[in-house]
């Protein structure tokens, strides 16, 4: 009985283990995707700014 309980405990702390590090590596990468979402944002407005100047002089040199 007293190896049962050691050896059942020793594949509890081996999955609680494991699970620790799957759970900080999806932690890691949500956290990346946040970042890259939020630099796309960000390049994006940039983009349709530079894009709204753009057609802005060009009907200003057209007239």
């Amino acid at each position: 009985m007293k190896e049962f309980r050691s050896q059942r405990n020793f594949y509890i702390a081996g999955f609680a283990l494991f699970l620790w590090f799957v759970i900080k590596r999806l932690i890691s990468l949500l956290s990346a995707v946040a970042r890259k979402m939020a630099d796309s944002a960000a390049a994006r407005k940039q983009a349709e700014g530079a894009h709204r100047h753009l057609q802005e002089a060009m009907q200003n040199d057209s007239n």
